[in-house]
């Protein structure tokens, strides 16, 4: 069998997806006296492949150095706000969905404080390293140095995986995760377990578990591929299993308590999340729809790039989970895809949003699938081309030019944090504001509030919310608006103020935003107040409403 997943054969009959300096040495080599002749190719491969780890690395830290220029915006500002406020009491609350990386979000800012260069630090860095670490996997499990040369640049200039190597979030960590999982399976499934490594995998799964919602499907899947995979101690691996599985059902149980999370369900499905069963004669449209979208996780190009992606990706994953030769990871792989799109249907894991742009995070976890599955059909392809004498050197240099192409393509795309937060105006509003005065935080800047505005605030727990938790400010003036009417003890203060400072972010100003935005102003006219002035600061607006 021959691919770019290939594993190792003769030293006559190298793996097809592989270039002659990809050889590893036949067993007995010493002994025919062929050594120094390995030796420098082992050493000019390991070279090569370092100068390709290198120049990824570089090119994906030249496109990951953006920062926020008005404070973070909405989504990373809750997440901040929570790692940086909350008590040890309070990190269930804070956890969300995500407990385990919130935990540990806690600890690296009471490490290295609560800035935002410290906050971006562990999402940067894996969006830096993911497509090194792309490469030597897909390398590991034989991929030519063209073929994985192109899935790391692919990586490394990807729109979403560039802003999501800048923000406060799992996402970029999740990718790295299952590409560890794909190197440890292997070793797990020939290893003969013991009461020790059943242990090990039940503790490690349950922290990767509670580190975020798609890492406990991917988790979930690798233990049923292990139970699949004996090696004479099924009932000690099922056994290990059984007990992630209650553990894992009893933390997401538990998560649920936290936050709305039906509500977070239907704000994924108004984007396009799920798959629709029907009707069913338009289902493989929709699933070719959906499928499409998590390839942008990976190559944002034109269309029909996309869908020969998604082609050879299935492709490369089936067959590979089918005929080998490395059948453990390709399951896996494929297992973890499927789990999803089931999930999907039953609308409770986003696959693929219809929507775009930013809601694309959702696919990155599942980029390790595709590069894995397209990375195969692509050594395949290779080794059938390879039979003519310059079949596979063209070959090898068509797909270095596809990887510079892309780089050239993606060189002037955008790659600012697009988004921001109004901390500007939200500073000046917390300078102006005189001791009987009221300062309103609409939705959109609620966090930001907590984290520019009120450096002693709290943590409140809301599970009625799609962010469990919100501010609890030390200064009374403060308030922050959740979504629908506004509270009646806030208008009531609102009515012995001589002036309300309202602050929000330009950006959100749509959909319940403005409604919200609506709300607060129809509220304060029936007051009597009177919108005296208006300033947009950098990112913010600020409206300072008073009596006439």
């Amino acid at each position: 069998m021959t691919g770019s997943v290939d594993a190792p054969g003769p030293a006559t009959d190298p793996p097809a997806g592989t270039s002659p300096g990809d050889r590893t040495p036949p067993e007995g080599v010493g002994a025919s006296g062929r050594f120094p002749e390995v030796l420098r190719s082992d050493l000019a491969g390991s070279i090569a492949d370092g100068v390709i780890v290198v120049a990824v690395t570089v090119l994906a830290w030249s496109r990951r150095r953006s920062m926020p220029r008005d404070g973070w915006f909405f989504d990373d500002a809750w997440q901040a706000f929570g790692a940086a406020r909350s008590g040890v009491g309070d990190l269930w609350v804070t956890g969300q969905t995500q407990p385990v990386y919130n935990a540990a979000l806690w600890a690296w800012v009471r490490l290295f404080g609560e800035g935002e260069a410290s906050l971006v630090t562990p999402a940067r860095l894996a969006g830096v390293l993911g497509p090194a670490l792309l490469y030597l996997v897909l390398r590991r499990f034989g991929a030519a140095r063209s073929v994985g040369t192109l899935g790391a640049v692919s990586l490394a200039v990807v729109t979403i995986h560039v802003t999501y190597s800048g923000r406060v979030k799992v996402y970029t960590i999740e990718l790295i995760v299952v590409l560890a999982l794909m190197l440890a399976l292997p070793r797990l499934t020939r290893r003969r377990w013991s009461p020790v490594t059943a242990a090990g995998w039940v503790v490690g799964a349950l922290l990767l578990s509670g580190a975020s919602s798609f890492l406990l499907i991917a988790t979930a899947t690798a233990g049923v591929v292990l139970v699949l995979h004996p090696a004479g101690d099924r009932w000690v691996r099922a056994a290990a299993v059984a007990g992630q599985a209650v553990g894992s059902g009893a933390m997401l149980a538990a998560t649920r308590t936290t936050l709305d999370i039906d509500g977070v369900s239907g704000h994924w499905g108004s984007n396009g999340g799920y798959i629709a069963l029907r009707p069913l004669r338009g289902l493989p449209v929709r699933l070719d729809t959906h499928g499409r979208r998590v390839v942008e996780a990976l190559v944002d190009q034109h269309s029909w790039v996309v869908r020969l992606v998604l082609v050879a990706a299935v492709f490369g994953l089936v067959l590979t989970a089918w005929r080998g030769p490395h059948p453990v990871v390709g399951r896996f792989l494929l297992a973890t895809a499927g789990l999803a799109v089931v999930g999907s249907v039953l609308e409770r894991v986003p696959f693929g949003t219809l929507s775009g742009g930013d809601t694309r995070r959702a696919s990155i976890w599942l980029v390790p699938a595709v590069a894995f599955g397209f990375a195969a059909t692509l050594g395949r392809l290779r080794g059938l081309v390879g039979r003519a004498p310059v079949g596979r050197a063209a070959f090898d240099v068509a797909v270095l030019l596809a990887a510079t192409l892309l780089v050239v393509a993606t060189a002037d795309v955008p790659r600012g944090y697009a988004r921001a937060g109004g901390r500007a105006a939200i500073e000046r509003a917390v300078a102006e504001a005189g001791r009987e005065d009221e300062v309103w935080f609409a939705r959109s800047v609620a966090f930001q509030g907590g984290l520019y505005g009120d450096e002693r605030a709290g943590i409140r727990a809301t599970p009625e919310e799609l962010v469990g938790f919100a501010p609890d400010f030390d200064d009374p003036r403060f308030h922050d608006l959740p979504f629908g009417p506004i509270d009646p003890a806030l208008v009531e203060r609102a009515r012995g103020a001589p002036r309300v400072l309202v602050v929000w972010a330009t950006s959100f100003t749509r959909g319940a935003w403005g409604d919200q935005l609506e709300r607060i102003a129809v509220t304060l006219t029936l007051l009597g107040f009177e919108p005296f002035e208006t300033v947009t600061i950098e990112s913010g607006s600020l409206v300072d409403w008073r009596r006439p």
